[in-house]
């Protein structure tokens, strides 16, 4: 019965030295750990690379949209032709664009005044065409942390005179 024993327990023990140093399954449980990692970069890039497209293509429009209006004088007061240029650069069909444009005047030191009146230095301040563009962009995948929806915008400020 000793014998027996002892011959169980080092076949258990050569068992389990044996399935310690096998090396079989391990590319399988680091695959197991791999792919999820992998997985979330390259979600995270498309999202990335989407957002960073959807910025490059509202600060085109609002630069459209003050191109527009630095033309003449009289469309640097249509602000609805403004507000036009932009959505026709961004091709903004659904209306999903929030678009503001004012025309300001605007002194060398930075202080906006009226058009009429002359700035400290005796000059009158130019007059700047300034069109903001913003978006809400929902995200197409769920991160933790991060909200379902991320809010760009973009500026654009050009000089008329």
């Amino acid at each position: 019965m000793f014998k027996a024993c002892r011959y169980l327990t080092q076949r258990i023990a050569a068992r389990a030295f044996a399935l310690r140093h096998s090396r079989g399954g391990a590319v399988s449980i680091e695959l197991a750990f791999f792919i999820p990692v992998v997985a979330a970069l390259i979600t995270g890039s498309v999202e990335f690379g989407r957002l960073g497209l959807e910025q490059v293509r509202i600060a085109s429009a609002a630069r459209a949209g003050a191109q527009y209006g630095v033309y003449d004088l009289s469309s640097a007061s249509d602000i609805s032709g403004i507000i036009n240029a932009v959505r026709l650069d961004a091709d903004d069909a659904d209306g999903s664009l929030t678009v503001t444009a004012a025309q300001t005047c605007r002194c060398s030191s930075g202080v906006v005044q009226a058009c009429t009146l002359a700035c400290g230095d005796g000059e009158y301040a130019p007059l700047y065409v300034e069109v903001t563009v913003t978006e809400d962009v929902d995200l197409w995948f769920g991160f933790p942390g991060v909200p379902d929806s991320v809010t760009l915008a973009a500026n654009s400020s050009m000089r008329l005179r």
